[in-house]
């Protein structure tokens, strides 16, 4: 299995870098990450009011994915989030995961908006669990941002003919 990922590039632009498993501990901070994210998931799931609510309904569940897709995006690529990259990625705005272990995880998690779209998803529905007006408030933001920036690229493609 690693030799088929062997000069594979991710969609974030790495390059591969597979180990084999005498190597393993390149792939530890990684490991951690997913540990992290499933431990993290899991205790925001809980509640002390019985079974989480969570997002109610198609339009919650479509603007959450609205908002998550606009919100990753912004991190991994805007410029106004290079402060958020830069420790952990390179390039002019910090586009390129740079160093090693978990330095080059978190990089890479970070200007992967696939990647990152899952976390703030996950962050996100635990603000609809615990504080949902709040949540909500924030996801028709993000979703009301996503829906412009795609009525903005429509109307480009429309005009540029």
């Amino acid at each position: 299995m690693i030799e088929e990922l062997e000069g594979i590039q991710a969609s974030n632009g790495f390059d591969g870098g597979w180990s084999h498993p005498k190597e393993r501990s390149r792939e530890a901070p990684y490991a951690m990450l997913m540990g992290a994210f499933a431990a993290l998931l899991l205790l925001a799931g809980r509640s002390s009011r019985g079974e989480p609510e969570g997002p109610g309904g198609f339009f919650d569940l479509a603007c959450l994915g609205l908002a998550s897709h606009d919100l990753a995006r912004i991190v991994a690529h805007d410029r106004i989030a290079v402060f958020l990259r830069a420790p952990f990625a390179s390039g002019e705005a910090a586009q390129y995961p740079r160093g090693r272990g978990m330095q080059r995880a978190v990089g890479e998690l970070l200007t992967c908006p696939h990647c990152l779209s899952l976390w703030i998803a996950a962050a996100l529905s635990t603000g609809f669990v615990h504080l949902p007006r709040r949540a909500r408030f924030v996801v028709a933001v993000f979703a009301g941002h996503g829906v412009a920036r795609a009525y903005e690229s429509a109307l480009e493609r429309l005009f540029a003919r």
